[in-house]
């Protein structure tokens, strides 16, 4: 590669660079964000843990709250060993770059040194004059005197670049000091979080073996939630087909005729639903996911299986409902043992939220984002309730995790 071309790809190279160390300025302050978010989940699940401790029927909410919270407090720390793994880089690369600088400026002192000799054995301005006197001609006193005064000059310039050597290793001094007291800040938090996550853990079992106890009892309860569970998908399911048979005039309609027969207003805000996924906004204000999407294993009995066709979402009682997007109320209905349901239509796609009391909206109402439309229901005493939340598109069910925005 010629002077040229090289010359031409510095300007890139710094760009590069800088782009790099903006890179890593970012990625260090999501992860931080993401750990204060964290933070922020942990103390909501701990005023609900609280809350739980009023009402001795609340066992089996507290074994789920402190399964998420176990959970919280595990991502927690691999949040902060990834906060840790990136200062060690960062503390690293500035070791680097101060060792670079001190082998710089012992460089530059050497050459400094070297010009004080070359001055001293060539010392006195009499000196100085007398070889600019004795040049053959006018051009030779010229150049001896420029020569003379480069000389100064380079002096002057080798003095200002060490001390600006000396400004810039104090200041990655000061820096790498900075980041290693962060680091050990984070050590400590990790600490705490360690015995945090060990207590909950012994918790967990200690709730965990009570639990066992009232086998009878829990399993009653499991029996009533699936008979619950699956009442209300089974009126979602036929509240759904009867209003795509109503729109397209037959009860096997496909999903490409489904979204043909909405109308153009529908057709746009089932558009704007499908563009939303991971983005839309939480049922509640605050809460935590006890029971996920699918199938998994019962908290306490571990042999026991659980399908769910949504995700339950434990909050503080009586919390306000909202609608996840703008849409139209298709229908209220109540679930024996369950409270009411309210189903709202978003185009093609659907969502429902069951538990309530104190329903706001009314069949038919046209509803806009985030607007309450109920609370959820609290037995009385009881510190925490549990909203019961479900996305489908058409006639298939859907993970609500996966289109609420992250939390």
């Amino acid at each position: 590669m010629n002077v040229k071309n090289y010359i031409r790809l510095i300007p890139l190279m710094l760009l590069m660079l800088l782009s790099s160390g903006l890179a890593r300025s970012q990625t260090r302050s999501e992860l931080e964000a993401q750990r204060q978010q964290t933070l922020r989940e942990i103390e909501q699940t701990d005023r609900l843990i609280s809350q739980t401790l009023k009402n001795q029927r609340a066992s089996l909410d507290r074994i789920n709250l402190l399964n998420g919270q176990i959970s919280q407090r595990t991502r927690l720390m691999t949040q902060i060993n990834a906060e840790i793994a990136l200062l060690n880089r960062e503390m690293t690369q500035k070791q680097r770059e101060i060792n670079k600088l001190k082998t710089e400026l012992e460089f530059l002192k050497e050459n400094y040194a070297k010009m004080i000799v070359s001055a001293y054995k060539h010392r006195g301005s009499y000196d100085a004059i007398l070889l600019i006197l004795t040049a053959k001609d006018l051009n030779e006193s010229y150049r001896r005197m420029r020569y003379f005064q480069q000389f100064s000059d380079a002096r002057i310039r080798q003095a200002q670049l060490i001390e600006s050597k000396r400004d810039t290793i104090e200041r990655h001094l000061a820096s790498l000091q900075e980041t290693r007291k962060e680091k050990q800040n984070l050590l400590n938090i990790q600490q705490k979080e360690a015995n945090q996550l060990s207590g909950l853990r012994k918790d967990q079992q200690k709730v965990t073996a009570d639990l066992r106890k009232k086998e009878s009892e829990l399993r009653r309860e499991l029996q009533a939630k699936r008979k619950i569970s699956d009442e209300l998908n089974k009126a979602i399911e036929k509240i759904i087909a009867a209003e795509i048979s109503k729109r397209t005039g037959t009860s096997g309609s496909t999903t490409k005729s489904a979204y043909q027969s909405l109308t153009p207003e529908e057709k746009i805000i089932s558009d704007k639903f499908g563009d939303n996924k991971g983005r839309l906004p939480w049922p509640t204000e605050t809460g935590i996911v006890t029971s996920a999407f699918g199938q998994h294993a019962h908290p306490v009995f571990k042999n026991t299986i659980i399908s769910n066709s949504g995700i339950d979402i434990t909050t503080s009682g009586r919390s306000l409902v909202r609608a996840v997007f703008e849409g139209k109320v298709l229908n209220i209905f109540g679930i024996k043992g369950g409270n009411m349901a309210v189903l709202i239509q978003h185009g093609n796609y659907y969502s429902a939220y069951q538990n309530l009391v104190d329903v706001m909206v009314k069949q038919g109402e046209k509803v806009s984002l985030k607007q309450n439309i109920g609370r959820v229901h609290a037995d009385e005493g009881a510190g925490a309730s549990t909203l019961h939340f479900e996305l489908w598109y058409n006639q298939t069910k859907m993970n609500p995790a996966l289109w609420l925005t992250p939390r």
